[in-house]
């Protein structure tokens, strides 16, 4: 579940603001849309945290190999092109893209789009409010995005400028071909 704080024109944040916020509020998870509203998300349950340890876990191992970049959990927050503040459940971002932001972007919300997002549904979270931050990934340059809903045994696969494709069914393995060379996640891992 989601709460959007609407702000006046006069307490609008500016990216550095934002971060103090967030940084004086560690234990809110906040994030902000590209008109300057505040989104506070509340706390997932215990098996949405379970999954998304799972999801975070084989994208870093997959990555312990691969080397190809790094990973950012649900605490790591990247400013998109669009100017707003996101954090997904798991993002990759490529060693390339890593490359180019300086010591103190990596400290703060760097300006940086990801690779690759994975969005976990959880039990207090809106469908329609998910995708429409597939959305917003995808639109601000994110190649590929999963949005995982356990609850339906689903895979929402985002790709830009391609239709979604939804995988049914948590017996499949799916693919992070063509960004994420060599990974498959094997879905049967959210079932346990």
């Amino acid at each position: 579940m989601k709460f959007n704080i609407k702000l006046t024109d006069k307490l609008r944040f500016s990216n550095e603001e934002f971060f103090t916020l967030c940084a004086a509020n560690p234990e809110l998870r906040l994030e902000k849309d590209k008109y300057g509203n505040i989104i506070l998300m509340s706390p997932t349950g215990m098996n949405s945290s379970f999954l998304n340890g799972i999801l975070f876990a084989e994208v870093f191992l997959w990555n312990k190999t691969a080397k190809l970049g790094k990973i950012l959990d649900s605490n790591g927050g990247v400013t998109l092109p669009d100017g707003s503040v996101r954090a997904a459940n798991v993002a990759f971002i490529s060693n390339e893209k890593l490359n180019k932001l300086s010591e103190e972007e990596l400290e703060k919300f760097g300006k940086v789009c990801p690779d690759f997002v994975i969005e976990l549904r959880s039990k207090s979270d809106s469908m329609k409010e998910l995708q429409e931050k597939m959305d917003i990934w995808v639109t601000n340059g994110v190649p590929l995005a999963w949005l995982i809903n356990p609850k339906n045994q689903e895979v929402h696969i985002y790709k830009m400028n391609q239709p979604t494709e939804i995988v049914k069914g948590f017996d499949k393995f799916i693919s992070g071909e063509p960004v994420l060379k060599g990974f498959e996640l094997d879905l049967k891992l959210l079932l346990s």
